[in-house]
């Protein structure tokens, strides 16, 4: 997963994180909190949720990469990734998330500065 990752932000310059664990009580709400509290609002950046105890997926973007990544391109990606999740196909739907971000994104150059690709709750 973070080979995927790592190759998704090389190739479009975003800062691409990954939370895979419990959502709470309002998975959008922890997403946003994450997104802010791990510094990824200050940057280019992407952040998708993964709860599978509340079966809900969130992905936040950046206001510098929103132009990037639409809200309809992050709704498609949602869209892959649990029709891959309700196949029983928790990793093949996170890379397929991740390839379909990078899709939307296109090519870009990043700031050099790496975060975490994958973050813990």
């Amino acid at each position: 997963m973070g080979r995927a990752v790592h190759e998704a932000e090389e190739s479009t310059g975003l800062q691409i994180c990954v939370y895979l664990g419990p959502g709470g009580e309002d998975p959008r709400r922890h997403a946003e909190q994450l997104f802010v509290t791990r510094g990824l609002h200050e940057r280019p950046a992407v952040l998708v949720l993964v709860a599978p105890d509340a079966r809900q997926v969130e992905i936040v973007t950046a206001a510098d990469a929103r132009q990037r990544v639409t809200d309809a391109d992050a709704q498609g990606v949602v869209t892959l990734m649990t029709q891959r999740f309700a196949a029983g196909d928790l990793i093949g739907g996170l890379l397929a998330g991740i390839a379909k971000i990078a899709d939307a994104a296109g090519p870009g150059q990043g700031s050099g500065e790496e975060l975490p690709d994958l973050l813990q709750g």
